[in-house]
């Protein structure tokens, strides 16, 4: 029972970009899923150290080390999304996104963002697109709910104890469709939002080559994750290119959200929207940067 095995599902209709699988069948999908599950790829998690779930990451680690968390643009671009699908009548994203990596930093994470190589400031498509992600989840709720709602409760939610109805969880998708159309929430830009977490104690780190992802590895386990850049390492090819997956630490978030929740006096009700929220702004972000044979492999104690 110590190690994760693989269970595959798509994102659904409507993904909105160019990266994948050039083909997926069921013999492609198993060659990918096989080379996930692979126990060696399983490291414990680091709580308290967060990145983007990108598959461009290369942190080098001796086994026994502790590999660190990942949530889609890190844990301010994340929450700040969850506001805006949490609150009817939220703060500007320049104060929103100033307090959230505040409270991470406060709370004793180590919070890095970042950019790339070929587009500076702008190249974390979580940051970049936030606006348009929260549009088009609203857009494809019929896709995004269901899916919000069994990745959460795999990572550890629990709607009736949290108090909460799966119309809830539609409501959230759709408050954040109404924030995206609100121009005066969005008055900075994506680079300012970098220079803010920055200012407020984030890292920035800037990645290096183009996306090669070919899956998106959802751990619901919280006390390990995937290392990401062992598995690209192990999969170069001879043409320069790499096989990559994005990782999204979801029970790890949920566990420590939880924790920090507990600590402000937050109802569970709270704890688990802002959940549920980052959940489905993560599978948006999948859809948003991902073809539609980019699908999740979830990683789960059978």
């Amino acid at each position: 029972g110590d190690v994760l095995s693989v269970t595959s599902t798509d994102l659904g209709e409507g993904n909105l970009g160019g990266i994948g699988p050039a083909a997926i069948d069921d013999s492609i999908r198993s060659v990918i899923d096989q080379e996930i599950e692979n126990s060696e790829y399983q490291y414990p998690v680091k709580d308290n150290e967060w990145w983007c779930v990108d598959g461009r990451l290369r942190i080098e680690t001796s086994k026994g080390d502790r590999y660190p968390a990942q949530i889609a643009g890190s844990i301010p671009v994340s929450e700040t999304a969850a506001e805006y699908m949490t609150n009817s009548s939220p703060a500007p994203i320049s104060q929103v996104i100033a307090q959230k990596t505040q409270l991470a930093v406060s709370d004793g994470l180590e919070v890095v963002v970042h950019g790339d190589s070929g587009h500076g400031k702008t190249g974390c498509a979580a940051n970049k697109l936030d606006r348009d992600i929260l549009r088009s989840n609203a857009a494809n709720i019929d896709q995004v709910a269901p899916r919000t709602l069994a990745i959460g409760k795999l990572a550890g939610l629990d709607l009736d104890r949290a108090g909460l109805t799966e119309d809830d969880i539609v409501g959230l998708i759709s408050q954040g469709g109404k924030a995206s159309d609100d121009d005066k929430l969005f008055d900075v830009s994506t680079e300012e939002k970098i220079d803010i977490m920055v200012n407020n104690g984030a890292k920035y780190e800037e990645l290096s080559g183009d996306h090669q992802e070919k899956k998106v590895v959802v751990i619901t386990d919280p006390e390990t994750t995937f290392n990401g850049t062992a598995f690209a390492q192990a999969h170069a090819y001879d043409d320069g290119s790499q096989d990559e997956v994005f990782v999204a630490s979801v029970a790890t978030y949920v566990e420590l959200a939880y924790e920090r929740g507990k600590q402000r006096r937050l109802s569970e009700t709270e704890i688990a929207k802002q959940c549920f929220a980052v959940i489905a702004f993560n599978i948006g972000v999948a859809k948003q940067v991902g073809n539609q044979n980019l699908e999740a492999a979830i990683l789960a104690r059978q």
